[in-house]
């Protein structure tokens, strides 16, 4: 055997991207919110044999524009140049997550509320594999959609926990 480094496994590879995340999250949060905005989601992840450091980003009143994804991306660009921690070069894109944008958190389940959204199960529900309706409850462990069978309105309580996929839609 030789000397040198050992080959990392996959669970040391992503227990240290997650404490990558974290450390970046933290220096970037403050200046998103004093854009008055917040965090939708973070990535860091290897594309196309580049790093790519993806922050989505909402405005507080939820009108994100491309003049706020550029100041945000000019700040936090200074910031990471300026500490220099990332070893690697690496891409950063700023953007609004979208009109039709996954949910994956409970928070971003709350603030959509009373908006479209398409809930694809794990298991089937009352005869359910996939649903889209009107988001309008979030309880501790679930969440209620309000659809629309022809006429009526009928209520679908959803246990986080049978979410494969989930996301805003937007309604036509």
């Amino acid at each position: 055997m030789s000397g040198g480094n050992p080959t990392l496994t996959f669970e040391m590879r992503c227990a240290m991207e997650k404490v990558q995340i974290e450390k970046i999250k933290n220096i970037i949060v403050p200046i998103i919110q004093a854009n008055d905005s917040y965090l939708y989601k973070l990535e860091y992840v290897f594309e196309n044999e580049s790093w790519i450091l993806r922050v989505l980003v909402e405005k507080n009143n939820g009108n994100t524009d491309l003049d706020t994804c550029v100041g945000i991306s000019e700040e936090i660009s200074n910031k990471l140049d300026e500490l220099d921690f990332l070893r690697e070069e690496y891409i950063l894109e700023v953007s609004s997550p979208g009109a039709e944008r996954p949910l994956e958190t409970k928070e971003q389940f709350q603030k959509a509320i009373n908006k479209q959204v398409l809930v694809v199960l794990k298991s089937e529900q009352d005869s359910y594999k996939q649903v889209v309706g009107k988001l309008v409850e979030i309880k501790e462990d679930s969440f209620i959609i309000e659809m629309k069978i022809k006429t009526r309105a009928k209520k679908l309580e959803i246990d986080f926990s049978n979410v494969e996929k989930s996301m805003t839609t937007v309604k036509i």
